[in-house]
């Protein structure tokens, strides 16, 4: 194989996936790959409507974002009739397919492959021109490094409150991008070494629609990674290799795990599993052991109570007892068993905010005792029902459905995607996408299985997009009107800054001005402005301005941001918006406040690897977004909240072209953040010092577990 004559663990991979992508598909893992592919498709389709793509899309339109850029074709959303540009089509397929919590999931590290892999490879078919059966490569093989990578930094990186899918996500849509693009090894090497400042997920947005969010976003910031390294742009030298990425983001790295796996066969994709349930994986046995207590009940009210023995995962992931709507739910344990020994079922309607807040739902959760214990392995469980008579039902199971000793039959896995995909696409759907997805080998392109994802009319109009929606993330809810998130959401939506502040970040913007013509951003800015759409967005002139300007230590993001938006006031009030009011200087003397205040909390950020100037910058940025967009509170910890989930800049990129990109890209996600936020996106309450927040995840020494 190639990787014989390269030595470093990035050249190695890199080299190994380009050779694997020349050779046809093992037959197993081509089935796998279909398997994955129909059952991520039914997911995405399911969510299409949901009010997380509503607000993509809608941000999308009043970002100004076109829907095809010149020699791009515009792109549909599986389930949609709309066509968006290929980054905001991935970003919406992404999140739709993680959405319900009803997708893929690879066991051995929590990441749900599919999402992010399928996304990139829609988003990209029509401008590459590619047939079916390259796609299925691109679409197997980005998932393929999204597991090895991920097994690489298993358990530990998971267990320090990182979501998975979201950082080992976006190197798998790096490479089904790069592929895609036609990149060889040494590009993907660029690739990847781009992918790895544009890491995203906290497992402080559990519960939100922040969690969705970081596999649409893996997937889009997969393909501008491998967009910037088709135009040979490059950052840190080796992003798999002991100075990159991985090292930060576990203390041992597993490199056997990234290098030495087969690729003739016994592929990570083989032992993907596919959810029975649309909620978090380590419920499943509690739920299939309620289903069949309710099964051998009288019913509900005879329960006086509930003993569960379960694997720690379950409280440590969906320990929250009482959810306050149906994403929360999806990581209740309570509420997942309480959905079975109520309804005999834990289908999509078990996990909607009615059933979520239901009175009776309430009560049995109420009743229910955990009892984790670490004997009990994670697809198992025992459920004992207590009863009015005196005696005890108990339960006991050892494999849960959809595990890997339970894979749901080819037929359960057709009925699931039928119950998906039906309601949008009409009777037949999944026989339909199975027959697509099945001829992909032979077929020229994707027209026939695109055909099957358009809906025959556009989704209905929604009465409302919920802008106000509020979702706690990991953190339950109680104290979150103190602490220093909403110490930066006071900040925002509070009065005009003092004279001297005004003063001062005139003085900044007059700088950064400055610098950003100077072009100190070098060949960085010269591949951002050959990639961006030709009538940039407020977040690509964020994104260009940022990068321009990365050098000078005014906060160049915050001044980018403030710039940009200020001079697309007038387009947020044409798309009958709130038109933004509040001056450049004041969203500068915001965004630059709430940045130092950030900066002066990530004391240890650079010690673990982390870039805390690229995070508190970010966190500012996102401030003075919403500052000048006039977010009110909700919104506004919104904007925040989904920026903190995407602060993850490395200090090893510094200085390196990726250092220009990462500095830029902080103000691109922040106006992206706000502008989502304003149309109804909602992440965690507690992004900054909740328990798996930035705080927590970034200042730490990188020898430190937990």
């Amino acid at each position: 194989m190639t990787d014989k004559a390269v030595s470093s663990p990035s050249a190695r991979f890199c080299a190994q996936i380009v050779d694997a992508a020349e050779a046809p598909l093992p037959e197993p893992v081509a089935v796998a790959a279909r398997r994955s592919l129909l059952n991520v498709l039914g997911t995405a389709v399911g969510a299409a409507r949901s009010a997380a793509v509503e607000a993509i899309i809608a941000a999308a339109a009043s970002g100004q974002a076109p829907g095809a850029e010149p020699g791009r074709p515009g792109v549909p959303v599986p389930g949609r009739t709309e066509t968006l540009s290929p980054y905001q089509s991935a970003l919406a397929a992404g999140t739709a397919a993680h959405l319900d919590d009803f997708d893929d999931t690879h066991l051995a590290t929590v990441i749900h492959p599919g999402a992010a892999a399928m996304a990139t490879v829609l988003a990209l078919e029509p401008e590459t021109g590619a047939g079916g059966a390259r796609c299925l490569t691109a679409f197997a093989l980005g998932c393929e490094a999204q597991l090895r990578i991920g097994n690489a930094v298993s358990p530990e990186h998971y267990d320090r409150g990182w979501h998975i899918t979201g950082t080992c996500g976006v190197f798998g849509a790096a490479v089904a991008a790069g592929l895609l693009l036609g990149l060889d090894a040494k590009g993907l090497e660029r690739a990847l070494s781009l992918a790895s400042v544009m890491m995203v997920g906290h497992r402080e947005a559990f519960g939100s629609m922040g969690k969705p969010f970081h596999a649409g976003k893996a997937a889009a910031n997969g393909i501008l990674a491998a967009r910037l390294a088709a135009e040979g742009l490059s950052g840190i030298t080796d992003p798999l290799g002991p100075d990159g990425a991985l090292s930060v983001l576990a203390s041992e790295v597993k490199w056997p795990e990234l290098l030495d796996g087969p690729w003739g066969g016994g592929w990570e994709l083989e032992r993907n599993a596919f959810k029975p349930y649309p909620c978090g994986i380590v419920a499943h046995p509690l739920i299939d052991a309620a289903i069949e207590a309710s099964r051998r009940l009288a019913g509900p009210e005879e329960i006086t109570a509930v003993s569960v023995t379960c694997n720690p995962l379950v409280p440590e992931l969906m320990g929250r007892r009482q959810p306050g709507d149906g994403l929360q739910a999806r990581f209740s344990s309570y509420h997942a068993v309480a959905s079975g020994l109520l309804d005999g079922e834990a289908g999509l309607a078990q996990f909607s905010d009615e059933r979520a807040t239901a009175p009776d739902a309430a009560r049995l959760r109420g009743l229910i005792t955990l009892h984790p214990t670490p004997e009990c392995p994670r697809d198992s469980a025992i459920i004992a029902v207590e009863r009015g008579t005196g005696d005890t039902l108990t339960v006991e199971v050892k494999h849960a459905r959809g595990s890997l000793e339970r894979p749901l039959t080819g037929e359960e896995l057709l009925a699931k995607v039928g119950r998906l995909a039906s309601p949008v696409l009409g009777d037949g759907a999944a026989e339909a996408l199975r027959g697509a997805v099945d001829a992909l080998g032979d077929a020229p392109d994707l027209a026939v299985l695109r055909a099957v994802l358009t809906p025959s009319a556009p989704a209905p109009v929604p009465v409302s997009v919920p802008g106000d929606r509020v979702n706690a993330g990991e953190s339950e809810r109680g104290t979150d009107d103190e602490g220093f998130t909403a110490e930066i959401v006071k900040l925002v939506t509070g009065g005009e800054p003092p004279a001297a502040a005004l003063e001062k970040a005139a003085a900044r913007l007059e700088t950064f001005t400055r610098v950003r013509e100077s072009g100190e951003g070098g060949e960085a800015v010269r591949a951002l402005r050959r990639i961006a759409p030709p009538s940039a967005p407020p977040e690509w002139e964020a994104f260009t301005g940022a990068a321009a300007a990365c050098r000078s230590p005014e906060q160049a993001a915050v001044c980018a941001v403030a710039a940009a938006l200020a001079a697309h006031q007038a387009v947020a009030g044409a798309q009958g918006a709130a038109t933004a009011t509040a001056t450049a200087e004041d969203a500068v003397a915001i965004g630059c406040d709430a940045a130092d205040r950030v900066l002066a909390r990530l004391t240890s950020a650079r010690e673990a690897g982390w870039s805390a100037t690229t995070a508190a910058t970010l966190i500012g940025a996102g401030a003075a977004a919403a500052r000048l967009l006039r977010l009110p509170g909700e919104q506004a910890r919104n904007a925040l909240g989904l920026c903190a989930t995407q602060a993850a800049g490395l200090a090893g990129a510094e200085g390196t072209g990726a250092g220009a990109v990462q500095a830029g890209k902080a103000a691109f996600d922040a106006v992206e953040a706000a502008l989502l936020a304003r149309a109804g996106f909602t992440a965690a309450r507690l992004p900054l010092e909740g328990r798996r927040g930035l705080f927590a995840l970034l200042d730490r020494p990188p020898s430190s577990a937990g």
